[in-house]
């Protein structure tokens, strides 16, 4: 058996990872507010949390490091491993599970979710829809983010592997849908926390 693609796809893993945990909400919060975004509001680095908690700059921001920290390991595996499915989904797992478990901010992080979809929308456009479609459905007959989301981490290994068409997908699916799930339930739901939707019913609890 050769073990170099193997080693290759672990440090393309890596990096991916460490590209994830780069902590730009920790660090925007600090420079533009000059607070512990672990202690502001439901106190995850995400994208909701640093723009309705510390500004809207900074959620721009955070949100462009998204696209780029996307856009940077994918760009490695097409140059570490050309054409390679395996090497796609090496990337797109290790930076999500990064900024979800940030290394450089001791663990803490964001729920993975705008990580992996500025992922999918540059690697797998279709598949990138295909979640969102899901998502929407799911959300549409009680309006419940709190319902929809599990829903559709349910729902990624099935998608994955029918656009995708193939079993390497629809394994990975399943392990970024675990990843998302756990996160989720260990950690503040942001909607909740800011109150958000609540005109439109979602979230609510009735």
């Amino acid at each position: 058996m050769n073990i170099e693609p193997v080693l290759g796809y672990v440090f393309l893993g890596g990096i991916a990872y460490l590209v994830g945990s780069f902590p730009t909400a920790f660090i925007v919060a600090a420079v533009f507010k000059h607070v512990d975004l672990r202690s502001t509001g439901s106190g995850n680095f995400t994208v909701y949390n640093t723009f309705f908690r510390v500004g809207k700059i900074p959620g721009l921001l955070l949100l462009l490091w998204n696209l780029v920290a996307a856009l940077i390991v994918l760009r490695c595996a097409h140059l570490f491993f050309p054409s390679d499915a395996i090497a796609q989904l090496t990337a797109i797992t290790g930076v999500t599970v990064g900024s979800m478990w940030q290394v450089f901010a001791r663990f803490r992080g964001s729920r993975g979710t705008t990580t992996l979809a500025f992922a999918l929308f540059v690697a797998e456009p279709a598949l990138w829809a295909a979640c969102f479609a899901a998502w929407i459905l799911a959300l549409l007959p009680r309006r419940r983010t709190t319902d929809a989301t599990p829903a559709l981490h349910a729902l990624l290994p099935v998608i994955f592997g029918l656009i995708a068409g193939s079993w390497t997908y629809a394994v990975a699916g399943g392990l970024l849908g675990t990843l998302l799930q756990i996160k989720r339930r260990y950690s503040k739901d942001d909607t909740l926390s800011l109150g958000l939707f609540r005109r439109f019913g979602i979230n609510v609890n009735r």
